[in-house]
């Protein structure tokens, strides 16, 4: 149902050696079942997978977490994804060792904010990636505001630091 699993916080956690910390994932594409999801201070420490996977999000504020995966893991992916989402806010203070993919990466997602410092090391060790990527249909637009500052150590597979693909842009 629209909105049935919502409000919560995940505050100050430390995640070891799971395959991804957290995974929302939506049976029907037309429901948006979670809102207003609050992950701040978290530790996610050799993630095998996603550091937050989420479909068919409202409501996502995300901020001062360590998201770390080992070198060259297979099956890793991204720190953060999401997929068909809104309202994503995602602050500073955000570092993020090493992942497979892109670090963070949205999908058909509009009214996204980043702002402040995000730190990455090593995005793109399974598949040449970039640090951000937002890839949107025609029916999405993305809202980018607030001052983004990224800082990189990229490795020899890093494409670019943001990379937007297939989108309508709003200014704001």
């Amino acid at each position: 149902a629209f909105h049935s699993i919502g409000l919560i916080e995940v505050a100050n956690c430390k995640f070891i050696a799971c395959n991804s910390p957290v995974k929302f994932t939506a049976t029907n594409p037309e429901n948006r079942p979670f809102n207003d999801i609050q992950w701040k201070g978290n530790e996610n420490w050799f993630c095998k997978e996603y550091g937050f996977y989420a479909e068919q999000l409202d409501g996502l504020t995300y901020g001062s977490n360590l998201s770390h995966f080992n070198d060259n893991v297979t099956t890793a992916k991204n720190h953060i994804s999401v997929t068909r989402g809104e309202q994503i806010v995602i602050g500073s203070g955000n570092t993020n060792f090493n992942c497979g993919e892109d670090g963070y990466y949205f999908e058909d997602t509009t009214h996204l904010q980043i702002g402040g410092a995000n730190r990455f090391w090593h995005p793109g060790q399974n598949t040449p990636s970039s640090g951000i990527k937002a890839v949107n249909s025609s029916s999405y637009y993305l809202s980018l505001t607030g001052t983004v500052v990224l800082l990189m150590f990229a490795s020899l597979t890093t494409r670019q630091q943001i990379q937007l693909d297939s989108f309508t842009v709003r200014k704001t």
